[in-house]
């Protein structure tokens, strides 16, 4: 139905009428209507909703629309529309819902309008089986986030039931009229500090108004984000709501730091409202103004504390006197009570190990005992669902103070020491992410600067980052020290290494992202997964983690398939020129978008989404039929209909030429695989089609409509597929011993797949390869032997990795994702990142200290090769700022590294030189061929 029809016309009319009241009289919430009226509160909603275009059929539901108008007009205090403006659009709308009841409305094509957006930031782990008892909390927060005060607060003691509460809402209870972005506070966690807030807000909303995504560094940029995303939900009808968890938790509240509530919009954009919970106490931080609109939020009143919390906190409690009273357990607390992150088995087996516990339990009884003693009161750490924290920020204060300052030091050195140990061996791959990252954390919460600047700048520990894809977290922390230290010298450090960060801040191969997906990490697969620049690209490998996530978690998955379909829309406007996509099978985007979109349960989308194409091009009829499959049980007209225009093009084509025979072909396959009851007639068509063309006369088409006829009747068991399967093996014979063509490499793999399929065996379509020229049977083998072998181990990988998952083994999981972050590596020919010898010369020119860091990078480096680059880079910026002593000891050091290699000939003694007369010699050398290096980044050679 347009926007211009008489339902819709009459929606609007109520909308602006209840929209001027409203502005007259302050918020009238659906239920206060009901209360006044009688109206039950679905009804007036669906009259309200734009989208849902309801309109009165009934003489009864006519009467009600009346009051409904007298009401809202009363409330208003003057008419908004003439009564026979009224009763004109309410005939008008009445007589047109009467003309479609029992058929169906025309498609027509139209713009896809965008579903709701949701972010759920990590509520899911926050999830409690059953939310039992808060049906009116979860109908009042959906009221405030259509049209309640801009800021909204849920105050309660520690264990009410706060977070349970949002954590439901946000996942599923949020109406279809409202966008949600939202946040969970965790302490101690990196998500507690207004760091992480930031960089989570920057994703959510600029996924939310699309285009390419920028790096948001401080709140001024934050609180544009924050009015371009509140525009964008108004521009689709909806409003903007953001949710903000555990305020009491925020690390920079009272610390002298920034804390997350400074961040929160002091002036609110029209159409965004902000709910926030916390305790009573502590207070509002110092850095929020004290005229910001958080000072005065709206309490929601008559919360009360859930007795099933309450319950779990007895319990979790109980569970912790249980650990503390045994030794190995006592321990094991205090390090979660320690790490402001998470730690996995494997962590804590090492850090006991170092105490001298004979024996060492191993990461398995570890497991046992945790979640067999503690699992009330343990949690899932965001960053890495392998490792777990305390639940609760009371388990943490509960067990320091039962431990001691003494038990507790001597815990602390002993993370100091496990950390050092890594980092002296120059973060192998086995170190754990810990380490990595929530410990430089720990350092910065705990106010050790001069060791976090140390680890942070560390640039082993950056490029080992980067080898897990998480560059973004090195790039961070980078951020951190440039505020704790804004000197030239440290600026210059954290520029070198931005800029090479981002470089190799590449994106990851889709492997690695249904990995991920597979072992439970959906917040790290998905972004990866949006790494690529162009849209269609990060609709492909989003898809991915949908399909992993069909049957495990309906609701993120449905989610997911939205963003994806968003993600499809834009691609439509994608200039392939400018931005082309870094995936190759983008061609069929939106259609398999759409298909996500009905397996997920959302039929409606996934039909809005399709009438936007053209399902009969070649890109798109296979995708199309696939989505039609899934709609034929909810929507079987619509389903039928789509089938019917790819059947039609498919009919047309066959006779149009014959080069189109083949694409007929295929497009009959993919309808009769679509829908059972037409694949007797069309596998007839098929059949009659191939059978009917000659090699000799139409040459490769020939082979291919017979070798896919063969293939298509072997799945469906029909007898005739064996003929179909010989016409394709002596056309393809004919092909080979004829003149050469070039589309004989694209034929031969149809043929081998349709004699693999057909003859159950794999020798005449070997014996077929043997006589064909090499140059033309790449592909075929391809399909012949399965996969490349590096294919054959990601798929061994991934099925192990799945094996892990399903049955609860994280220790294990994570060892396969290690393996599969290193075959992803190697396997695409990638290296480690080629940055060092300019990170030396930045070092060199930031002063002493710089220059003793490049000796100890240079030592650090096993490869010869690239020690000799390091120093050599050393050797040249040293003498362009005058430190020739300098760089003439670099020179030789350079020297003697190089020893007989080809470098004793060429880079080293020129360095020397280079030393000594400093930049006469190298202007002089540039004239004379030599090599030279520019300056700005670009590598030396």
């Amino acid at each position: 139905m347009s926007s211009g029809s008489a339902r819709a016309r009459l929606g609007a009319m109520l909308r602006k009428l209840y929209h001027d009241a409203q502005a007259e009289r302050g918020p009238i919430s659906l239920n206060r209507i009901k209360a006044d009226t009688g109206l039950a509160t679905s009804t007036v909603n669906n009259w309200l909703d734009e989208a849902k275009k309801g309109a009165p059929k009934t003489r009864r539901s006519q009467e009600n629309y009346r009051t409904l108008i007298s009401y809202l007009e009363e409330k208003l205090g003057r008419p908004c529309f003439r009564p026979e403006q009224w009763e004109l659009a309410i005939a008008a709308a009445v007589a047109e819902s009467r003309s479609n009841r029992g058929g169906r409305p025309v498609r027509r094509p139209r713009p896809a309008g965008p579903a709701p957006f949701r972010r759920p930031h990590n509520a899911r782990a926050r999830l409690v089986p059953e939310l039992i008892g808060r049906e009116q909390e979860v109908e009042e927060l959906a009221e405030r986030s259509r049209c309640g005060p801009g800021y909204s607060a849920l105050v309660a003691p520690p264990w009410a039931g706060k977070t349970a509460l949002l954590a439901a809402f946000v996942t599923g209870h949020v109406p279809d009229d409202v966008d949600v972005v939202s946040y969970f506070i965790r302490h101690p966690s990196r998500a507690s500090t207004a760091q992480a807030f930031l960089d989570t807000m920057a994703t959510q909303l600029g996924d939310l108004v699309g285009g390419r995504r920028t790096r948001v560094e401080d709140e001024a940029a934050l609180f544009a984000l924050y009015e371009k995303a509140a525009q964008t939900s108004l521009s689709h009808g909806r409003s903007l709501f953001l949710v903000v968890d555990g305020l009491d938790e925020d690390a920079g509240a009272g610390l002298g730091r920034q804390s997350i509530a400074s961040l929160l919009p002091k002036a609110l954009p029209p159409g965004m409202r902000v709910l926030v919970s916390g305790r009573w106490y502590p207070p509002v931080p110092a850095d929020v103004d004290e005229d910001h609109p958080l000072r005065t939020a709206d309490i929601i009143p008559g919360f009360r504390p859930s007795p099933v919390a309450q319950r779990l906190r007895e319990e979790a409690l109980q569970d912790l006197t249980v650990l503390l009273a045994q030794p190995v357990g006592k321990e094991v607390v205090g390090f979660l009570a320690l790490a402001h992150g998470g730690l996995g088995y494997g962590d804590l087996a090492e850090l006991l190990e170092r105490g001298g516990h004979a024996p060492v339990p191993e990461p398995f009884d570890l497991e046992y005992m945790l979640r067999n003693v503690a699992g009330r009161g343990l949690a899932p750490e965001d960053l890495d669902p392998g490792s777990y924290v305390l639940a609760h920020d009371e388990l943490v204060s509960t067990a320091v103070h039962q431990l001691g300052s003494r038990t507790l030091a001597s815990l602390e050195q002993r993370l100091h020491d496990w950390a050092d140990s890594y980092r002296t061996e120059g973060w192998p791959p086995n170190t754990p992410l810990y380490l990595l990252n929530s410990y430089q954390e720990r350092l910065r919460s705990t106010d050790d600067i001069p060791r976090f600047l140390t680890f942070a700048l560390d640039h082993r520990r950056q490029l080992r980052l980067a080898d897990l894809y998480r560059a973004d977290l090195a790039l961070a922390s980078l951020d951190e020290v440039a505020r704790l230290r804004p000197t030239p010298e440290v600026l210059a450090q954290v520029a070198a290494s931005r800029y090479f960060l981002e470089r190799e801040d590449r994106t990851a191969p889709r492997a690695v992202v249904r990995a991920l997906a597979l072992a439970g990490d959906m917040a790290r697969a998905r972004s990866l997964a949006l790494t690529p620049k162009d849209p269609a690209s990060k609709a492909v490998r989003l898809m991915v983690v949908v399909r992993e996530l069909l049957g495990r978690d309906e609701a993120m998955a449905a989610e997911l398939a939205r963003e994806a379909a968003r993600l499809a829309e834009r691609a439509r406007y994608q200039d392939a020129l400018r931005a082309p996509a870094e995936e190759l099978d983008v061609e069929g985007v939106i259609p398999e978008a759409a298909a996500l979109l009905a397996d997920v349960g959302q039929p409606d989308e996934a039909i809005q989404l399709l009438d936007t194409i053209d399902v009969s091009l070649p890109g798109h009829f296979a995708a199309a039929a696939e989505a039609a499959s899934r709609l034929l049980g909810s929507h079987p007209e619509f389903a039928a209909e789509l089938l019917d225009e790819v059947t039609d093009e498919a009919d047309h084509l066959a006779f149009a030429g014959e080069e189109q025979q083949a694409v007929a072909v295929e497009m009959w396959i993919a309808v009769a695989l679509a829908d059972p009851a037409r694949a007797e007639p069309l596998h007839r068509r098929v059949t009659e089609l191939a059978l009917a063309l000659d090699v000799e006369t139409v040459g490769p088409v020939a082979v291919d409509c017979a070798a896919l006829a063969a293939s298509a009747l072997a799945q469906a068991g029909s007898d005739e597929a064996q003929g179909l399967a010989d016409a394709a093996h002596d056309g393809m014979r004919t092909l080979l011993t004829g003149p050469a063509d070039d589309r004989a490499g694209e034929t031969l793999p149809r043929v081998v797949r349709s004699l693999l399929d057909v003859d159950g065996s794999p020798d005449r379509a070997r014996r077929l390869l043997d006589e064909a020229p090499e140059e033309v049977t790449t592909r075929a083998r391809i399909v012949l032997d399965g996969q490349p072998d590096e294919a054959n181990e990601m798929d061994r990988l991934l099925a192990e990795i799945r094996h892990h998952a399903d049955r609860g083994a994280g220790p294990e999981a994570r060892d396969c994702l290690a393996r599969i972050f290193k075959w992803s590596r190697e396997g695409s020919g990638e290296t480690a990142i080629d940055w060092l010898p300019s990170l030396a010369e930045a070092l060199v020119r930031d002063g002493d200290q710089g220059s003793a860091e490049v000796h100890a990078l240079a030592a650090g480096e096993p490869d010869s090769a690239v020690r000799v680059r390091i120093l050599t880079h050393a050797a040249l910026a040293h003498a362009d700022v005058g430190r020739l002593d300098e760089a003439l000891r670099c020179a030789e050091a350079a020297e003697s590294v190089a020893g007989g290699s080809p470098w004793r000939g060429e880079a080293a003694p020129w360095t020397r030189k280079h030393a000594v007369y400093g930049d006469w010699w190298r202007r002089r050398s540039r004239t004379r061929g030599r090599p030279s290096g520019r300056r700005g980044g670009s590598r030396r050679t």
